[in-house]
């Protein structure tokens, strides 16, 4: 008897001891009720993904699912909660460590391991599995969510400004893409083949560290420029006018082989005349 009496007191000990472990586990209660009832919608998926990040000045989260992949540029933390696997990250200046935090002695990064890591150049990631079931929220206060809805990413604010750009095409160019998309950094590259030069515009919400030529804000709006050594007409661009890496220090710094959104390419004739190549001739 006594030694069933002991074993049911070890027992005991190591289940408080276990649960002492996440008492410092910090997630805002709204937020954990969120979380939840997305693992008991889906609750056949193994890693449950939320990406906090701000926009236009608004705070917002994602959260998605996958069974058997996982990107690491994209886990800031992870810990375990009903039996799933949560990973958060923190994409640019968001609230994420005032809604959640999770002590580096609470995760789970060894048990992460054990599903496919879709930053491995060896593997090919499997985008419906990735990006599954993904439900985006803006954050409107501290403890108030609610489901996003398009107008939350449009910028009501026009671009009009041409700092930085002495060439008046390439600033419609770059002023009409900011007007019509709902981008957090917009990006020039430029390129030089058999003599001539290539202007790519593009965006996305990381930046390349690796071809960082320079960044500016235009009326407000985030523009890197990558490639600027590869441009032959140097003229095009007032390298006084451009700001440092640390700029972006709240952002990611990820080097993707291949572009994450669509690009748009130009031919670049000359200061003020530059011609969008069609999609057969970009390739």
């Amino acid at each position: 008897m006594r030694n069933i009496l002991s074993i049911i007191i070890l027992i005991t000990l190591a289940s408080c001891h276990f649960d002492n472990l996440h008492n410092d586990n910090y997630i805002q209660p709204e937020l954990d009720s969120l979380i939840t009832e997305f693992i008991e919608k889906h609750p056949k998926d193994s890693i449950y993904s939320l990406f906090f990040y701000q926009n236009n000045n608004k705070q917002f989260f994602n959260i998605q699912c996958s069974d058997t992949h996982y990107d690491s540029r994209f886990v800031d933390a992870c810990f375990v909660k009903n039996g799933k696997i949560i990973t958060l990250c923190s994409i640019n200046n968001s609230l994420m460590d005032s809604l959640i935090n999770i002590p580096p002695s609470n995760q789970c990064f060894d048990l992460l391991k054990k599903y496919n890591n879709s930053n491995e150049e060896d593997r090919e990631p499997m985008c419906c599995d990735i990006d599954g079931h993904m439900t985006s929220y803006r954050i409107l206060k501290l403890n108030v969510y609610r489901k996003t809805k398009d107008s939350d990413f449009i910028c009501t604010d026009s671009v009009r400004s041409c700092n930085v750009l002495k060439s008046q095409a390439i600033n419609r160019v770059l002023n009409d893409y900011l007007n019509l998309c709902w981008t957090d950094i917009a990006y020039l590259r430029f390129d030089m083949q058999n003599g001539t030069d290539y202007m790519i515009i593009g965006d996305d919400y990381v930046y390349d560290k690796e071809t960082f030529s320079g960044m500016f804000y235009r009326d407000g709006r985030i523009v890197v420029i990558y490639d600027l050594n590869k441009l032959t007409n140097q003229e095009l661009i007032d390298r006084s006018q451009l700001l440092p890496v640390t700029e972006l220090k709240y952002y990611k710094a990820i080097h993707r082989k291949k572009a994450k959104f669509y690009e748009r390419k130009y031919e670049i004739l000359s200061k003020e005349k530059i011609v969008k190549l069609s999609y057969f001739d970009q390739e």
